[in-house]
């Protein structure tokens, strides 16, 4: 299970998430559910004795230690690839509007996604 700090953090970056939604900061909401998921993830894989180095190989340690081996929906791989490519078009290219329908779409996943890490930990599955 994360430790307190993390999910501090992962909570942090969810409030963080819905405030700039509200405030029609939707680059910024993205970010920060992107971040919530991140720190999630984290904490979880730290059980496993793993630490990624960039958000690509966390997503890849995910799929390794979680998704592969059926503790954690398949679909999940996808939603946070995605919410992971929002996370660069809002942070390195200003370009490409972030909407809110993306910003929600953001928030939502990571809520979920938090929520179903939150009941795998709190079962015996998680353990290595």
């Amino acid at each position: 299970m994360p430790d307190a700090a993390a999910l501090r953090r992962v909570d942090e970056c969810l409030r963080a998430a819905q405030v700039c939604h509200s405030a029609g900061l939707y680059a910024d909401a993205v970010s920060r559910a992107y971040y919530a998921v991140f720190h999630a993830i984290t904490g979880v894989l730290r059980d496993y004795g793993v630490e990624a180095r960039s958000s690509t190989g966390l997503l890849m340690l995910l799929g390794r230690h979680l998704i592969t081996p059926g503790l954690l929906e398949r679909r999940w791989a996808a939603e946070l690839d995605r919410i992971y490519r929002l996370r660069i078009d809002a942070d390195y290219h200003p370009q490409k509007a972030i909407t809110e329908p993306d910003s929600a779409s953001a928030i939502e996943v990571s809520l979920e996604f938090v929520a179903c890490l939150d009941g795998l930990t709190q079962s015996s599955e998680v353990a290595p």
